[in-house]
């Protein structure tokens, strides 16, 4: 409706920007068809406003605003503006372009800037992603990328993800907290690249898979620190082995090998947290 949508009709750097997008909505689609299928099944709605995860809070039902699988707030803009204004729900929340940390309920002001609609992640919020691709048939599922967020505060988040095949589910539970974050995975059998993004002051101490060290089993839990200026440029949700955002805290990355159907993997946590 109304203006030309087609990318191609615009110029190079506008095309450039929406294939980022669709690329990342790809490597979303295990999350994606995901919350399509408790949809479908529940009435729940992938895409919400604020109001109906927090009732009542001044702020929540804000239109301009929303929230997307659960442990995304997206703040569309509309015009040329250089920031507008963003009610951050309760909690802690990640501004996914900055890594900048702000802990809810508030109204914020956050830049803008061209081509990066303001995206923020839930803390304790898990997205699971897949490769890139061009289509959902095509998408090898062999190994998923577990992308979990670390929070000030103790909480617990599942999640599930149903194979395209025979609708077989996957359960992905994460419980986290200042000392130690843990996942539990129930499922079919695959590989999985475990990322938990920390907050500033936050290390590792020590991570186990199914209650073993990981260097008893030859798995390297590998630091990764952001970045000011990246070579290639920032994008969201890059997938493993990409830097978190500029001023974010490291991620903790570590591929956990194909095994039985149910996979822990702690981490235990140390260092001051700055939110």
């Amino acid at each position: 409706h109304g203006e030309d949508h087609r990318p191609w009709s615009y110029n190079q750097k506008t095309e450039a920007t929406v294939k980022k997008y669709l690329d990342t909505r790809y490597r979303m689609l295990p999350t994606i068809l995901g919350a399509g299928i408790r949809a479908s099944r529940t009435g729940f709605p992938m895409v919400a406003r604020g109001d109906l995860y927090w009732p009542g809070k001044a702020g929540s039902e804000r239109n301009d605003q929303y929230v997307f699988v659960d442990d995304l707030l997206v703040a569309p803009t509309w015009n040329t503006s250089k920031s507008r204004t963003v009610w951050v729900p309760p909690g802690d929340w990640e501004d996914a372009w900055t890594g900048d940390r702000v802990t809810g309920p508030k109204q914020a002001t956050v830049s803008v800037t061209a081509g990066r609609i303001p995206l923020f992640y839930r803390g304790g919020g898990i997205l699971v992603l897949g490769p890139e691709a061009m289509r959902v048939d095509d998408q090898d599922w062999s190994t998923l990328t577990l992308e979990a967020f670390a929070t000030s505060a103790s909480s617990s988040t599942r999640r599930m993800i149903y194979e395209r095949e025979d609708g077989e589910v996957t359960s992905v539970s994460f419980d986290a907290g200042p000392d130690a974050a843990v996942l539990s995975i129930r499922g079919p059998p695959r590989k999985w690249v475990i990322r938990l993004h920390l907050l500033a002051g936050q290390s590792v101490k020590k991570a186990l898979v199914d209650g073993i060290v990981v260097e008893d089993m030859g798995i390297a839990a590998v630091t990764i620190e952001s970045q000011d200026r990246p070579r290639q440029g920032f994008w969201v949700l890059g997938g493993a082995g990409t830097a978190p955002a500029p001023r974010a805290g490291p991620v903790v990355e570590l591929l956990v090998p194909s095994g039985g159907r149910e996979r822990t993997v702690k981490m235990e946590l140390t260092g001051e947290a700055f939110v």
